[in-house]
Protein backbone atom coordinates (compact mmCIF):
# COMPACT_ATOMS: atom_id res chain seq x y z
CA UNK A 1 0.00 0.00 0.00
CA UNK A 2 2.82 2.16 0.85
CA UNK A 3 4.95 0.94 -2.08
CA UNK A 4 6.14 3.82 -4.65
CA UNK A 5 9.15 5.19 -6.05
CA UNK A 6 11.94 7.23 -5.37
CA UNK A 7 14.29 9.47 -7.08
CA UNK A 8 17.75 9.88 -6.28
CA UNK A 9 18.35 14.21 -5.03
CA UNK A 10 21.85 13.80 -5.61
CA UNK A 11 22.45 11.88 -8.89
CA UNK A 12 19.03 11.73 -10.77
CA UNK A 13 18.83 9.41 -13.61
CA UNK A 14 16.35 6.47 -15.32
CA UNK A 15 18.37 3.88 -13.18
CA UNK A 16 18.75 5.53 -10.25
CA UNK A 17 15.09 4.79 -8.36
CA UNK A 18 14.22 2.50 -6.13
CA UNK A 19 10.79 1.06 -4.61
CA UNK A 20 12.55 0.75 -0.97
CA UNK A 21 13.27 4.08 0.98
CA UNK A 22 15.90 2.61 3.00
CA UNK A 23 17.93 1.59 -0.24
CA UNK A 24 21.30 3.42 -1.35
CA UNK A 25 21.60 5.40 -4.12
CA UNK A 26 24.93 5.75 -6.81
CA UNK A 27 25.74 8.69 -4.50
CA UNK A 28 26.02 6.19 -1.33
CA UNK A 29 23.57 8.27 0.14
CA UNK A 30 20.26 6.21 1.02
CA UNK A 31 16.95 7.86 -0.17
CA UNK A 32 15.65 8.71 3.06
CA UNK A 33 18.13 11.16 3.81
CA UNK A 34 16.11 14.23 3.43
CA UNK A 35 13.91 12.51 6.09
CA UNK A 36 16.49 11.28 8.34
CA UNK A 37 18.91 14.23 8.48
CA UNK A 38 16.44 17.29 7.76
CA UNK A 39 17.64 20.48 7.12
CA UNK A 40 17.45 23.11 10.16
CA UNK A 41 16.87 25.97 8.08
CA UNK A 42 15.11 26.80 4.88
CA UNK A 43 15.55 30.06 3.75
CA UNK A 44 13.44 32.01 6.93
CA UNK A 45 12.13 29.20 8.19
CA UNK A 46 12.97 26.47 11.04
CA UNK A 47 12.34 23.35 10.08
CA UNK A 48 10.40 21.62 13.26
CA UNK A 49 9.76 18.12 11.53
CA UNK A 50 10.20 15.88 8.17
CA UNK A 51 6.65 14.97 6.97
CA UNK A 52 6.90 13.09 3.70
CA UNK A 53 9.19 12.04 0.91
CA UNK A 54 7.93 12.01 -2.41
CA UNK A 55 9.07 11.14 -5.56
CA UNK A 56 10.67 13.95 -6.65
CA UNK A 57 10.74 15.96 -3.43
CA UNK A 58 10.46 16.11 0.44
CA UNK A 59 8.10 18.27 2.60
CA UNK A 60 8.36 19.51 5.89
CA UNK A 61 6.46 21.39 8.38
CA UNK A 62 8.65 24.53 9.17
CA UNK A 63 7.86 27.80 11.49
CA UNK A 64 7.96 31.00 9.60
CA UNK A 65 10.66 33.38 11.52
CA UNK A 66 8.63 36.67 9.91
CA UNK A 67 5.12 35.75 10.46
CA UNK A 68 5.85 33.57 13.72
CA UNK A 69 2.99 30.80 11.62
CA UNK A 70 3.72 27.53 11.20
CA UNK A 71 3.16 25.78 7.65
CA UNK A 72 4.56 23.04 4.88
CA UNK A 73 7.24 24.08 2.85
CA UNK A 74 7.96 21.67 -0.46
CA UNK A 75 11.38 21.09 -1.09
CA UNK A 76 12.81 19.99 -4.21
CA UNK A 77 16.11 20.19 -5.92
CA UNK A 78 16.91 21.72 -8.96
CA UNK A 79 18.62 18.89 -10.59
CA UNK A 80 15.81 16.66 -10.78
CA UNK A 81 13.50 18.82 -12.54
CA UNK A 82 16.18 19.69 -15.02
CA UNK A 83 16.57 16.00 -15.55
CA UNK A 84 12.96 15.21 -15.84
CA UNK A 85 12.28 17.90 -18.12
CA UNK A 86 9.94 19.74 -15.65
CA UNK A 87 8.67 23.28 -15.36
CA UNK A 88 8.27 24.27 -11.66
CA UNK A 89 6.66 27.35 -11.94
CA UNK A 90 4.15 26.07 -14.31
CA UNK A 91 3.47 23.60 -12.06
CA UNK A 92 2.87 25.99 -9.31
CA UNK A 93 0.35 27.64 -11.48
CA UNK A 94 -1.51 24.45 -12.04
CA UNK A 95 -1.69 23.68 -8.53
CA UNK A 96 -2.43 27.16 -7.89
CA UNK A 97 -5.64 26.93 -10.77
CA UNK A 98 -6.87 23.45 -8.84
CA UNK A 99 -6.71 24.24 -5.80
CA UNK A 100 -9.11 27.61 -6.09
CA UNK A 101 -11.58 25.24 -7.03
CA UNK A 102 -10.94 22.07 -4.97
CA UNK A 103 -12.06 22.03 -1.35
CA UNK A 104 -9.71 18.46 -1.11
CA UNK A 105 -6.60 20.09 -2.26
CA UNK A 106 -3.92 22.38 -0.10
CA UNK A 107 -4.02 26.04 -1.21
CA UNK A 108 -0.18 27.60 -1.60
CA UNK A 109 0.48 29.95 1.48
CA UNK A 110 3.08 32.02 -0.47
CA UNK A 111 5.52 33.00 -3.47
CA UNK A 112 7.24 29.72 -4.37
CA UNK A 113 11.16 30.80 -4.18
CA UNK A 114 14.55 29.12 -4.55
CA UNK A 115 17.58 29.00 -2.45
CA UNK A 116 20.38 26.38 -1.46
CA UNK A 117 19.24 23.73 1.57
CA UNK A 118 21.83 22.57 3.48
CA UNK A 119 20.70 18.87 4.61
CA UNK A 120 22.29 18.32 8.00
CA UNK A 121 25.99 18.64 6.60
CA UNK A 122 24.78 15.41 4.30
CA UNK A 123 23.92 17.49 0.66
CA UNK A 124 24.11 21.23 0.04
CA UNK A 125 21.78 21.55 -2.51
CA UNK A 126 19.81 24.31 -5.13
CA UNK A 127 16.53 23.89 -4.65
CA UNK A 128 13.07 25.25 -5.72
CA UNK A 129 10.41 25.74 -2.69
CA UNK A 130 7.16 25.91 -2.50
CA UNK A 131 5.53 27.06 0.52
CA UNK A 132 1.71 25.78 1.41
CA UNK A 133 -1.03 25.96 3.81
CA UNK A 134 -0.70 23.66 6.75
CA UNK A 135 -3.10 21.08 7.38
CA UNK A 136 -3.29 19.89 10.81
CA UNK A 137 -4.33 15.61 11.05
CA UNK A 138 -2.75 12.08 10.12
CA UNK A 139 -1.28 11.08 6.54
CA UNK A 140 -3.82 8.67 5.46
CA UNK A 141 -1.09 5.89 5.66
CA UNK A 142 -0.28 6.72 9.33
CA UNK A 143 -4.46 6.23 9.89
CA UNK A 144 -4.31 3.14 8.14
CA UNK A 145 -1.22 1.50 9.76
CA UNK A 146 -2.68 2.21 13.35
CA UNK A 147 -3.85 -0.68 15.32
CA UNK A 148 -6.87 1.24 16.76
CA UNK A 149 -10.37 0.47 14.63
CA UNK A 150 -11.72 3.68 12.66
CA UNK A 151 -15.69 3.75 12.37
CA UNK A 152 -17.12 2.86 9.41
CA UNK A 153 -18.89 5.83 8.64
CA UNK A 154 -15.30 7.50 8.85
CA UNK A 155 -13.74 5.22 6.17
CA UNK A 156 -17.20 5.71 3.71
CA UNK A 157 -16.42 9.85 4.01
CA UNK A 158 -12.70 9.32 3.59
CA UNK A 159 -13.98 6.81 0.33
CA UNK A 160 -16.21 9.37 -1.07
CA UNK A 161 -13.37 12.73 -0.91
CA UNK A 162 -11.26 10.34 -2.85
CA UNK A 163 -13.60 9.71 -4.82
CA UNK A 164 -14.32 13.38 -5.54
CA UNK A 165 -10.99 14.25 -6.03
CA UNK A 166 -11.13 11.79 -8.59
CA UNK A 167 -13.90 13.25 -9.88
CA UNK A 168 -11.96 16.93 -9.99
CA UNK A 169 -8.84 15.86 -11.65
CA UNK A 170 -10.69 13.97 -14.05
CA UNK A 171 -13.27 17.21 -14.96
CA UNK A 172 -9.91 19.22 -14.84
CA UNK A 173 -8.43 17.05 -17.50
CA UNK A 174 -5.28 16.96 -14.48
CA UNK A 175 -2.93 13.89 -13.58
CA UNK A 176 -1.93 14.20 -10.17
CA UNK A 177 0.46 10.94 -10.66
CA UNK A 178 1.53 10.55 -7.38
CA UNK A 179 -1.51 9.80 -5.42
CA UNK A 180 -0.79 7.63 -2.73
CA UNK A 181 -1.86 7.65 0.98
CA UNK A 182 1.51 9.52 2.19
CA UNK A 183 0.45 12.47 0.36
CA UNK A 184 -3.21 12.24 1.41
CA UNK A 185 -4.06 14.10 4.92
CA UNK A 186 -7.36 13.14 6.80
CA UNK A 187 -8.04 16.68 8.72
CA UNK A 188 -9.94 17.10 11.40
CA UNK A 189 -12.22 19.73 11.58
CA UNK A 190 -12.96 22.14 13.82
CA UNK A 191 -16.61 22.78 15.25
CA UNK A 192 -16.83 25.46 12.52
CA UNK A 193 -15.66 23.52 9.97
CA UNK A 194 -18.02 20.60 10.02
CA UNK A 195 -19.76 19.64 6.55
CA UNK A 196 -23.12 19.08 8.04
CA UNK A 197 -24.30 17.91 4.41
CA UNK A 198 -21.82 14.62 4.57
CA UNK A 199 -21.89 11.13 6.48
CA UNK A 200 -19.51 12.30 8.77
CA UNK A 201 -18.67 15.70 9.18
CA UNK A 202 -15.42 15.86 11.51
CA UNK A 203 -13.32 15.16 9.06
CA UNK A 204 -12.12 15.83 5.14
CA UNK A 205 -9.59 14.38 2.72
CA UNK A 206 -6.61 16.78 1.77
CA UNK A 207 -4.06 16.13 -1.00
CA UNK A 208 -1.09 18.05 0.53
CA UNK A 209 1.49 17.31 -2.78
CA UNK A 210 0.96 18.18 -5.82
CA UNK A 211 4.59 17.74 -7.19
CA UNK A 212 3.90 15.19 -10.46
CA UNK A 213 0.83 17.32 -11.19
CA UNK A 214 0.43 17.66 -14.85
CA UNK A 215 -1.86 17.10 -17.82
CA UNK A 216 -0.63 14.01 -19.10
CA UNK A 217 -0.52 10.38 -16.63
CA UNK A 218 2.90 9.02 -16.09
CA UNK A 219 1.32 5.65 -14.95
CA UNK A 220 2.72 4.58 -18.74
CA UNK A 221 5.94 6.64 -18.38
CA UNK A 222 9.79 4.56 -18.38
CA UNK A 223 9.75 4.46 -14.32
CA UNK A 224 6.21 2.62 -14.14
CA UNK A 225 4.67 4.87 -11.59
CA UNK A 226 0.97 4.04 -10.87
CA UNK A 227 -1.68 6.20 -12.19
CA UNK A 228 -3.99 8.17 -10.11
CA UNK A 229 -6.92 5.49 -10.57
CA UNK A 230 -5.16 2.92 -9.71
CA UNK A 231 -3.60 4.30 -6.63
CA UNK A 232 -7.18 5.22 -5.44
CA UNK A 233 -8.42 1.40 -6.00
CA UNK A 234 -5.67 0.28 -4.17
CA UNK A 235 -6.52 2.63 -1.12
CA UNK A 236 -10.31 1.37 -1.78
CA UNK A 237 -9.38 -2.06 -0.96
CA UNK A 238 -7.12 -1.65 1.99
CA UNK A 239 -10.24 0.85 3.39
CA UNK A 240 -12.61 -2.00 2.82
CA UNK A 241 -10.09 -4.12 4.94
CA UNK A 242 -9.96 -1.91 7.68
CA UNK A 243 -13.63 -1.89 8.05
CA UNK A 244 -14.01 -5.37 9.11
CA UNK A 245 -10.56 -5.72 10.61
CA UNK A 246 -11.98 -8.15 13.14
CA UNK A 247 -14.67 -10.09 11.26
CA UNK A 248 -16.10 -12.03 14.61
CA UNK A 249 -16.90 -8.16 16.17
CA UNK A 250 -18.07 -6.82 12.85
CA UNK A 251 -21.60 -5.45 12.26
CA UNK A 252 -23.65 -6.77 9.18
CA UNK A 253 -23.49 -3.00 7.87
CA UNK A 254 -19.75 -3.04 8.04
CA UNK A 255 -19.34 -6.50 5.73
CA UNK A 256 -21.96 -4.54 3.51
CA UNK A 257 -19.75 -1.43 3.03
CA UNK A 258 -16.82 -3.36 2.97
CA UNK A 259 -17.88 -5.61 0.26
CA UNK A 260 -19.04 -2.74 -1.94
CA UNK A 261 -15.62 -1.07 -1.70
CA UNK A 262 -13.76 -3.98 -1.95
CA UNK A 263 -16.17 -4.36 -5.35
CA UNK A 264 -15.39 -0.68 -6.37
CA UNK A 265 -11.55 -1.27 -6.03
CA UNK A 266 -11.80 -4.42 -8.04
CA UNK A 267 -14.11 -2.22 -10.98
CA UNK A 268 -11.26 0.45 -10.88
CA UNK A 269 -8.16 -1.70 -11.26
CA UNK A 270 -8.24 -2.67 -14.84
CA UNK A 271 -6.62 -0.70 -17.54
CA UNK A 272 -8.90 2.42 -18.66
CA UNK A 273 -8.73 1.57 -21.98
CA UNK A 274 -10.18 -1.57 -21.41
CA UNK A 275 -13.56 -0.63 -19.37
CA UNK A 276 -16.45 2.10 -20.10
CA UNK A 277 -15.92 5.60 -18.65
CA UNK A 278 -16.69 5.78 -14.67
CA UNK A 279 -18.74 7.90 -12.89
CA UNK A 280 -16.58 8.70 -9.75
CA UNK A 281 -19.73 10.77 -8.76
CA UNK A 282 -22.26 7.94 -9.06
CA UNK A 283 -19.79 5.52 -7.13
CA UNK A 284 -19.67 7.86 -4.18
CA UNK A 285 -23.29 8.68 -4.74
CA UNK A 286 -23.31 4.23 -4.22
CA UNK A 287 -21.41 4.78 -0.62
CA UNK A 288 -23.84 7.51 0.57
CA UNK A 289 -26.82 5.57 -0.25
CA UNK A 290 -25.64 2.28 1.52
CA UNK A 291 -24.41 4.60 4.86
CA UNK A 292 -27.84 6.33 4.61
CA UNK A 293 -29.63 3.17 4.97
CA UNK A 294 -27.40 1.18 7.36
CA UNK A 295 -26.17 4.27 9.66
CA UNK A 296 -28.36 6.02 12.42
CA UNK A 297 -26.97 9.26 12.69
CA UNK A 298 -30.48 10.49 15.16
CA UNK A 299 -29.08 7.69 17.84
CA UNK A 300 -26.11 9.89 18.19
CA UNK A 301 -26.26 12.25 21.62
CA UNK A 302 -26.38 16.13 20.88
CA UNK A 303 -23.40 17.14 23.28
CA UNK A 304 -21.03 20.19 23.09
CA UNK A 305 -17.28 19.08 23.86
CA UNK A 306 -15.45 22.81 24.55
CA UNK A 307 -16.45 26.18 25.31
CA UNK A 308 -16.62 27.98 21.84
CA UNK A 309 -18.80 24.85 20.11
CA UNK A 310 -21.87 25.86 19.40
CA UNK A 311 -24.97 25.08 17.25
CA UNK A 312 -27.54 27.10 15.02
CA UNK A 313 -30.90 26.26 14.14
CA UNK A 314 -30.09 25.82 10.20
CA UNK A 315 -27.10 23.96 10.69
CA UNK A 316 -28.74 21.95 13.48
CA UNK A 317 -29.73 18.21 12.50
CA UNK A 318 -33.61 17.43 12.85
CA UNK A 319 -33.27 15.00 15.01
CA UNK A 320 -31.84 17.28 17.53
CA UNK A 321 -34.40 20.01 17.42
CA UNK A 322 -36.37 18.39 20.62
CA UNK A 323 -33.51 18.48 22.64
CA UNK A 324 -33.60 21.93 22.71
CA UNK A 325 -37.23 23.07 21.53
CA UNK A 326 -39.68 22.53 24.39
CA UNK A 327 -43.36 22.74 23.67
CA UNK A 328 -45.31 23.81 26.75
CA UNK A 329 -48.62 22.11 25.72
CA UNK A 330 -47.06 18.47 24.63
CA UNK A 331 -44.53 18.41 26.80
CA UNK A 332 -45.92 19.39 30.31
CA UNK A 333 -49.91 18.63 29.63
CA UNK A 334 -51.11 22.73 29.91
CA UNK A 335 -54.88 22.71 28.51
CA UNK A 336 -54.26 25.53 26.64
CA UNK A 337 -54.64 26.10 22.70
CA UNK A 338 -51.65 24.06 21.10
CA UNK A 339 -49.18 26.26 18.75
CA UNK A 340 -48.38 22.99 16.99
CA UNK A 341 -52.39 22.35 15.36
CA UNK A 342 -52.19 25.91 14.26
CA UNK A 343 -49.11 26.01 12.11
CA UNK A 344 -49.25 22.64 10.96
CA UNK A 345 -52.88 23.46 9.32
CA UNK A 346 -53.76 23.23 5.56
CA UNK A 347 -53.38 26.44 3.80
CA UNK A 348 -50.01 28.88 3.65
CA UNK A 349 -49.02 30.55 6.76
CA UNK A 350 -45.82 33.50 7.57
CA UNK A 351 -44.34 33.59 10.63
CA UNK A 352 -42.41 36.54 11.31
CA UNK A 353 -40.42 38.01 14.41
CA UNK A 354 -36.96 39.60 15.20
CA UNK A 355 -33.75 38.07 14.29
CA UNK A 356 -32.70 35.19 16.64
CA UNK A 357 -36.69 34.93 17.95
CA UNK A 358 -36.90 31.28 16.86
CA UNK A 359 -38.81 31.20 13.91
CA UNK A 360 -35.96 28.95 11.90
CA UNK A 361 -36.14 26.89 15.23
CA UNK A 362 -39.87 26.23 15.11
CA UNK A 363 -39.99 25.61 11.28
CA UNK A 364 -37.34 22.75 12.37
CA UNK A 365 -39.62 21.21 14.58
CA UNK A 366 -41.85 20.35 11.64
CA UNK A 367 -39.56 18.23 9.71
CA UNK A 368 -40.13 14.85 10.42
CA UNK A 369 -36.80 13.52 11.54
CA UNK A 370 -37.88 15.72 14.39
CA UNK A 371 -41.30 14.48 14.88
CA UNK A 372 -39.95 10.84 14.52
CA UNK A 373 -38.05 11.42 17.80
CA UNK A 374 -39.09 9.47 20.77
CA UNK A 375 -40.55 12.30 24.08
CA UNK A 376 -39.92 11.24 27.40
CA UNK A 377 -43.37 9.50 27.54
CA UNK A 378 -43.26 7.70 24.26
CA UNK A 379 -39.22 6.30 25.10
CA UNK A 380 -40.94 3.06 26.67
CA UNK A 381 -43.97 2.61 24.72
CA UNK A 382 -43.30 2.78 20.99
CA UNK A 383 -47.09 3.04 20.22
CA UNK A 384 -47.44 5.97 21.84
CA UNK A 385 -44.78 7.59 19.14
CA UNK A 386 -46.37 5.67 16.09
CA UNK A 387 -50.29 7.16 17.17
CA UNK A 388 -48.50 10.46 17.25
CA UNK A 389 -47.42 10.71 13.85
CA UNK A 390 -50.24 9.11 12.34
CA UNK A 391 -52.33 11.61 13.88
CA UNK A 392 -50.32 14.32 12.63
CA UNK A 393 -50.64 12.63 9.33
CA UNK A 394 -48.00 14.87 7.18
CA UNK A 395 -44.41 14.78 6.83
CA UNK A 396 -42.12 17.97 6.96
CA UNK A 397 -39.41 18.79 5.36
CA UNK A 398 -37.13 21.82 5.50
CA UNK A 399 -36.01 23.77 1.93
CA UNK A 400 -34.41 27.23 2.61
CA UNK A 401 -36.46 29.77 0.94
CA UNK A 402 -33.73 31.62 -0.88
CA UNK A 403 -34.02 28.77 -3.51
CA UNK A 404 -37.38 29.99 -4.61
CA UNK A 405 -35.36 33.17 -5.62
CA UNK A 406 -33.31 31.29 -8.47
CA UNK A 407 -35.21 31.95 -11.75
CA UNK A 408 -35.41 28.54 -13.87
CA UNK A 409 -33.08 27.94 -16.45
CA UNK A 410 -30.65 30.90 -15.09
CA UNK A 411 -27.52 30.65 -13.35
CA UNK A 412 -27.80 31.33 -9.95
CA UNK A 413 -25.56 34.58 -10.01
CA UNK A 414 -28.51 36.17 -11.70
CA UNK A 415 -30.94 35.50 -8.17
CA UNK A 416 -32.18 38.33 -6.83
CA UNK A 417 -31.30 37.70 -3.62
Amino acid sequence: MNEQNYCCFIEPNDNNQSKNIDDKSSSGLKYSFPLTNPPKKIGRDEVIKPIARGFYGVTYLVKNSLLNQDRVLKVIPKNVYSHFNKDFYAECKLHASLANESQHIVNISADPFETEVDFDGMANLDCYVLPLSYVPGSTLVDLLQKEDQILPIEIAQIAMDLLTVLDELKSKQINHNDLHAGNIIIKELKEEERRLDEVYDRLKVVVIDLGSISEESKSRDKVNRIGDVHRIANILEVLSKKVVKNPLESSDNAFKLAYFLLEQSRMLFPSQENISDLSYSEIKDEVRNLVTKTYSPWEEKLNLKRFGEFYNAQALHPWHVPDLFVNPVEELGLQSKDWFSTISSTGPLVITGMRGCGKTMLLRTLEFHARAVARPKEEDDKDLLIKRLENESFVGLYVNSKRLLDNPGKPENDSLS
